[in-house]
């Protein structure tokens, strides 16, 4: 989600009291406080427009499929590394940075700040990834452009618009904007969906499938999918199933571009969290199908210090291969 500052008191994704309103449209609702000033949260609940859309068709594949189909799409590890840092840089692993918290010191590859203009200096070797975040467009086709002379890969289109606190789209209104803003641009570099979260009382991947079902331009475009995923459970097997899952159904590479255990920003639990990285990362390394990864991300207290030091949890991050 686009800047988790006061993430503290966070309680993600918790249905709200209120009933739902009635009618052919399936509504969905999530209760969080509204992240930065980009939108303002509506006052209803958040629907998917499945009304006025098309049901699109399961496509799903065998386990043995899902590591043959994209191996083509599987990074591997350069011996490149921060100035600061003896770590092995995976061309896989990323971030995403708060610019006045940006740290030099993780071991990364590429990042982005959830906006599409890059702030502040990364480190030598590591891609800026432009992002359209929500309905403003204004200045997106310069920002993307700019974004690409300057070596990005790829450009990511919104951010959770399945959830009302966050771009807040429905699926009619993503495919505009996909046509509008990411269309020009297909051709000169790899576009990524929308990212959607993995919460139950949101719309998450039915949204990617009503988007690629209702405009076959869009999912021939979509180079990858974007997908989140934040847990109050250190269950590893979860996140691996859910990842798998999600490739099985959207037949996408998969850019991982949030993940974390609730609470991440806490003190407690570090050892817990340090094991949750030390499995997933190998896992997410070893998985054709997941092209990029973001953990959320350098803000004090996860992975950085006020000084921009490294935390015991950013060095297991930026360490775990």
């Amino acid at each position: 989600m686009l800047v988790r500052l006061a993430l503290a008191a966070l309680s993600l994704h918790a249905v709200t009291a209120a009933p739902a309103p009635q009618g052919a449209t399936t509504w969905y609702a999530v209760s969080t406080t509204p992240q930065g000033d980009t939108v303002s949260p509506p006052t209803h609940w958040y629907a998917v427009d499945t009304s006025s859309t098309t049901t699109p068709s399961s496509r799903t594949t065998s386990s043995s499929t899902v590591a043959s189909s994209t191996s083509s799409s599987a990074s591997s590890s350069s011996s490149s590394a921060p100035a600061s840092s003896t770590a092995i840089v995976s061309s896989k692993k990323g971030v995403g940075y708060n610019d006045e918290y940006l740290t030099r010191e993780l071991a990364i590859s590429w990042a982005y700040n959830w906006k599409s203009r890059r702030g502040g200096e990364l480190s030598e070797g590591v891609t800026y990834e432009p992002m359209l975040w929500g309905r403003n467009a204004t200045g997106w086709a310069t920002d993307a452009q700019l974004g690409l002379d300057e070596g990005a890969s790829a450009l990511l289109h919104l951010n959770e618009p399945d959830i009302w606190s966050q771009s807040a789209m429905n699926v009619t209104e993503g495919i505009d904007s996909w046509l509008t803003n990411m269309s020009p641009f297909y051709g000169k570099t790899n576009l990524v969906s929308a990212a959607v979260s993995n919460s139950p009382e949101a719309a998450n991947l039915r949204w990617l499938q009503y988007f690629f079902g209702n405009c076959t331009q869009c999912e021939q475009e979509t180079h990858a999918v974007a997908l989140h995923w934040y847990s109050d459970s250190f269950n590893t097997s979860a996140f691996k199933t859910w990842f798998t899952d999600a490739y099985e159904l959207l037949q996408k590479p998969i850019w991982i571009t949030e993940f974390g255990v609730q609470r991440f920003t806490s003190s407690s639990n570090v050892t817990q969290k340090q094991e949750f990285l030390e499995d997933v990362i190998p896992w997410m390394e070893a998985q054709p199908f997941i092209e990029r990864y973001a953990a959320f991300g350098t803000f004090p207290g996860r992975f950085v210090n006020d000084d921009g030091s490294l935390t015991a949890l950013g060095r297991t991050y930026s360490e775990t291969v």
